[in-house]
């Protein structure tokens, strides 16, 4: 009888300890602003690069189990212009998106507004929100799964922006 009570009363102090321990392995945050300058964005029009320039903040939660990284996640909010540059014409566009790596699965999942193109006065021309699952362990990375309006990858979406950078 003694040690059935001794095993209960032992109970409380272990859940207690265990808690203690996990809480103990929050996760790391660091929060910076990355500007990088003018870059190219990846969609062509016609061939021809379009570019970028943007600021964003970018709020990172790593966390760490055994030293080593088991989940990086990152909210990233900003703006910036995307152009063409035979014509000149630009456009404002904002990004708000959290982007979940999994190191040990080789994915990141992205999720909410990568990038929204905005003509002043008539709203969003170009889109890419919603969900995004990347394969990481290929350059680039292969896309797994999409949910959403994502006109980065659609040619049309592509061709609607580049018209109306008057290409």
């Amino acid at each position: 009888m003694r040690r059935i009570l001794s095993a209960i009363l032992a109970i409380p102090i272990l859940l207690v300890i265990c808690a203690s321990t996990a809480l103990a392995d929050g996760p790391i945050i660091t929060e910076d602003l990355f500007a990088p300058g003018a870059v190219p964005w990846g969609p062509t029009c016609n061939g021809e690069p379009l570019f970028v320039s943007f600021s964003v903040v970018r709020r990172t939660e790593t966390f760490v189990e055994g030293g080593a990284p088991v989940l990086i996640r990152r909210h990233v909010q900003g703006d910036g212009t995307v152009w063409l540059p035979s014509t000149g014409r630009s456009f404002p566009y904002t990004v708000d998106f959290t982007s979940t790596m999994d190191p040990a699965a080789h994915t990141n999942t992205i999720t909410g507004q990568w990038a929204h193109v905005l003509i002043p006065g008539s709203g969003v021309i170009f889109r890419n929100s919603g969900r995004l699952v990347q394969d990481l362990s290929t350059r680039p990375p292969l896309v797994l799964d999409e949910s959403s309006a994502h006109d980065y990858f659609d040619p049309g979406g592509v061709a609607t922006l580049c018209a109306a950078l008057g290409a």
